[in-house]
């Protein structure tokens, strides 16, 4: 779960680069609603058209928000989340998954 306290971090921290102009036609999808489509969809797995279906948005804009969204995420949190970058360090982090949730083999 996150909390609302994170969820203002990370939206404070990308807001400006998925934020998008209303225009004559319709108003913009706000980078709030933006950023909840996608972490919805990081956690659960749901398809886009749930996603669709919950959010009130068409499938294809889904298609493009989260995408797009995980690109800016991932400019945004590099300096916070470090990835393994030797296959020594994959398997450390592979063992520790077994040693903590009983999870065998789980990156292999």
């Amino acid at each position: 779960r996150m909390t609302h306290d994170d969820f203002d971090w990370l939206l404070d921290k990308i807001s400006h680069k998925i934020k998008r102009e209303d225009t004559n036609m319709r108003l913009s999808i706000t980078p709030r609603e933006r950023l909840l489509i996608t972490l919805r969809f990081l956690a659960t797995g749901e398809t886009y058209s749930s996603l669709s279906f919950l959010f009130r948005v068409g499938d294809s804009t889904i298609s493009n928000i989260v995408p797009e969204v995980c690109e800016c995420l991932i400019q945004v949190l590099q300096d916070y989340v470090k990835l393994p970058n030797t296959p020594d360090e994959w398997l450390e982090i592979s063992n520790q998954f077994e040693q903590k949730w009983n999870f065998l083999r789980a990156l292999v």
